[in-house]
């Protein structure tokens, strides 16, 4: 069966998005811990604190979504204008819905956005970058465009079809419009989240009829391939692990009833919510690397003196994204192998200075 056809799938479509989003991904975590930032932990509080602390906050001090400026702006108006009185470990359910009200307004502007480019798409597949330009009428591609992977994943799809089929162009086309849009990195990206799980059906389809994924026969350099029902599960966790954390996706995959999964942990997640007693200040970015790659240097006595704190913080920068960051980073500061560092014409007993004898000959260990 798939995901959203199910009968027994009581919320409408628009309501489980945001249900989904709000109380399984970080969204409400990140809404909870920036109150308490802003507050100062102040809590209780009167609304009205939050919302001026809204206002004047700046995306340093603020997580996840609302280091959006109109998004704040916007959450704050709708508090202004609620009938939440007070800030506490009470309401915090009652603020988070809020903020997921504001939230549904601003993913209906961008997908209003995004239709009048997805309009302008070819209806087939599948679809180029210089395709998507023609439609950006000069547009500048956004960063989320240009790194897109769906987008990418057709050039795989034009060169090995059979294996790799391609999304229905109507489900491209929207995601395409939505990276394009003149937003936020963090609201496109909440965006994307909503679309693929307003598409999930598609998605899944899609994960399930690559060559790799269906389920397979044993055979040479094949021992264990996936059965219909395991095949089906990796599909789904897959497509899911696009829009919400693994952890979930993976639970949501193993249930029998997918959806009723999801909304049960939705439910538990959203009874489970608290103000957090306490969070550190959210550190300041840094603007200046040269001035940050100096204080890194002058606090951290033990790096080694052949390396420049400048130039770690380029790589401290630069591994943001790499499994084995902290790894790279000791060894940019102190190269060298276990091997080596074993050598024993290498040991502090080989540098110790030459002594001399009696007789003024040097003897050395």
């Amino acid at each position: 069966d798939s995901f959203l056809s199910q009968a027994v799938f009581s919320l409408e479509l628009a309501s489980l998005m945001s249900s989904l989003l709000l109380w399984l991904s970080p969204v409400a975590k990140e809404v909870l811990s920036t109150t308490v930032q802003l507050l100062q932990g102040k809590v209780p509080s009167p609304t009205a604190s939050l919302s001026s602390a809204l206002k004047q906050a700046s995306s340093d001090d603020c997580l996840g979504l609302l280091v959006d400026s109109n998004l704040r702006s916007e959450f704050a108006k709708e508090l202004d204008s609620s009938s939440l009185k007070e800030i506490s470990a009470a309401s915090s359910k009652q603020l988070v819905e809020i903020f997921g009200q504001v939230l549904n307004k601003q993913l209906d502007a961008l997908k209003k956005q995004a239709s009048k480019v997805a309009a302008k798409l070819p209806k087939s597949s599948p679809l180029s970058f210089d395709q998507v330009l023609g439609a950006l009428n000069g547009q500048e591609p956004s960063q989320a465009l240009r790194t897109d992977w769906v987008l990418w994943h057709y050039m795989g799809c034009s060169h090995f079809a059979k294996e790799m089929p391609c999304l229905p162009a109507e489900v491209v086309n929207a995601r395409i419009g939505l990276v394009s849009c003149n937003a936020s990195d963090a609201l496109i990206e909440c965006a994307l989240k909503a679309h693929i799980l307003e598409h999930l059906d598609a998605y899944q389809a899609w994960e399930a009829s690559m060559a790799a994924n269906q389920a397979q026969e044993v055979k040479n350099g094949l021992h264990n391939p996936f059965d219909a029902g395991a095949a089906k599960q990796v599909a789904l966790r897959r497509a899911l692990g696009h829009a919400l954390p693994l952890e979930v996706a993976d639970s949501a995959a193993k249930a029998e009833k997918a959806p009723q999964a999801l909304q049960s942990m939705a439910e538990e997640a959203k009874s489970r919510v608290v103000l957090p007693s306490y969070l550190a200040p959210v550190a300041a970015k840094e603007k200046d690397p040269k001035e940050s790659g100096k204080k890194r240097k002058a606090d951290a006595p033990s790096a080694s003196p052949g390396v420049d704190a400048g130039t770690f913080g380029k790589a401290h920068a630069s591994a943001e994204t790499q499994e084995y960051r902290w790894h790279l980073l000791a060894y940019s500061l102190r190269p060298g192998t276990t091997l080596g560092a074993a050598d024993p014409s290498k040991s502090s007993s080989s540098k110790a200075p030459a002594q001399k004898t009696a007789k003024g000959t040097e003897n050395r260990p």
